[in-house]
């Protein structure tokens, strides 16, 4: 076959190189966006990682902070209630104070508690899975069921032992 001369072949392997360019930056801009997409979804998984951990400390504080303190003022009722504690002494319920919990306003339980922009639900359940007092609603199926903490602590209650549980979950 007869050549068309230098001009022609010059142009033909310019052509080449350029396709090789094109699909090269296509390339990139691919890998560049699969990155992208990948560290996105690990920054949404340490941050639910880090989330999840601050609501089992917090769960954790309030439930010990429940069964072991008697509260602000040891005598405290729903309007001068400043640190909610339902005991006298460790691990024994008092049952006036179990009593004025379920009085207290969700928001100012959640304001002391440092817990606004979360939802709870508290119960004292027997053994044999009586409730014995309940405040608050389990989170809606709607939402993500992997993302409620539930804290459970044994106590006393009216000299009968019980299960003392905190849940909470983002509202």
């Amino acid at each position: 076959m007869k050549s068309m001369g230098p001009i022609r072949d010059k142009w033909t392997k310019g052509q080449g190189m350029a396709i090789d360019f094109f699909f090269a930056v296509i390339i990139l801009l691919i890998v560049i966006g699969m990155a992208a997409t990948s560290w996105s979804r690990t920054v949404y998984l340490i941050d639910k990682n880090a989330e999840m951990r601050w609501m089992r400390r917090t769960g954790l504080a309030v439930a010990d902070m429940m069964v072991r303190s008697p509260g602000v003022p040891s005598d405290w009722n729903s309007s001068n209630v400043m640190t909610i504690g339902l005991v006298d002494r460790t691990n024994v319920l008092d049952k006036e104070k179990v009593a004025e919990f379920n009085s207290v306003p969700k928001s100012k339980i959640q304001q002391l508690f440092g817990i606004g922009g979360y939802d709870f639900s508290f119960r004292v359940r027997a053994y044999n899975g009586t409730v014995l007092s309940d405040y608050g609603s389990a989170p809606s199926s709607a939402g993500d069921v992997s993302d409620v903490v539930v804290v459970r602590r044994l106590a006393l209650y009216d000299g009968i032992p019980v299960r003392i549980e905190f849940g909470m979950w983002e509202a």
